[in-house]
């Protein structure tokens, strides 16, 4: 969906030169590191397991912005694992600006148990036009050479609406629901309290063209780059555990290795992603 006005003032994302340092340091995770790692599952635990798929449309946009040239890519996630990812943004007052989140993990018992996520935020308006509640700072693109040195460039999109959008595999899990449950991200600016996740065998795409799905290359040489693509880079959600009790995290990230010139933009590798 395209919005009929950006109502966010449009500050181009700078090159932060520490951004790959911070965001490695997130991976790594841990109680000592600048974002906690998300709660070890309990047993029964239906828990999700989000995995990117592929990243593709990507073209470079000069027309959205005057002056300015936007890489632009089209992301999407899917939920592999044996039960919704489910976050519930809550607050007690419409004044308030933003909501604060739980996560719903469902057990094999019918039961569920919320899990506090004390760095998750929910907001209503983030400048993208588009009139539901948000799960801030959910993904995270970055861009640099494809040697990994000099600055790094983010995305512009900071604001996410989960919703089961699409369909991914829904014949291999038996807890898969044949319809979508997650469609919102309402109600609406004055709510108290919002749902919003993605069903087992459901995927949710941002597609290239929706408001501040890009990263603005006004300033970058031709040349080539790598873009990964990042769900849960605070490493807040708490997934699905293997046989040793390890978090299913390494398919979370993916990433385009790409040649840039100009107004041109080709796709020289693909890291590993669902197809």
């Amino acid at each position: 969906m395209v919005p009929r006005k950006l109502t966010r003032s449009f500050a181009p994302r700078a090159v932060i030169p520490w951004a790959a340092a911070a965001f490695a340091a997130c991976m790594i995770g841990g109680s000592r590191g600048p974002i906690a790692a998300a709660h070890v599952g309990a047993p029964g635990d239906l828990a999700p397991d989000i995995a990117m798929a592929k990243l593709d449309r990507l073209r470079v946009d000069v027309n959205t912005i005057k002056g300015r040239r936007l890489l632009r890519f089209r992301t999407k996630v899917v939920n592999i694992g044996d039960g919704p990812l489910e976050l519930v943004g809550k607050r007690t007052s419409p004044k308030l600006p933003t909501m604060w989140v739980r996560q719903r993990i469902y057990n094999t018992s019918g039961g569920y148990r919320d899990i506090f996520l004390p760095r998750a935020k929910m907001k209503f308006n983030v400048g993208d036009g588009h009139h539901h509640w948000h799960v801030l700072n959910l993904m995270l693109g970055l861009l640099r050479t494809r040697e990994g040195t000099g600055p790094t460039l983010r995305d512009a999109k900071i604001g996410f609406c989960m919703n089961d959008n699409g369909v991914y595999g829904l014949r291999a899990p038996n807890n898969a629901p044949r319809k979508a449950v997650y469609k919102t991200c309402r109600p609406g600016k004055d709510g108290l309290e919002v749902h919003t996740g993605l069903s087992v065998g459901h995927s949710d795409t941002y597609g290239s063209e929706i408001a501040f799905q890009w990263i603005d290359i006004t300033n970058l040489a031709n040349g080539e780059y790598r873009l990964q693509e990042t769900y849960d880079p605070g490493m807040w959600i708490t997934e699905k555990v293997d046989d040793h009790g390890v978090p299913s995290r390494s398919n979370n990230t993916t990433w385009a290795e790409l040649r840039i010139v100009g107004t041109s933009v080709h796709v020289l590798a693909l890291g590993p992603a669902l197809g």
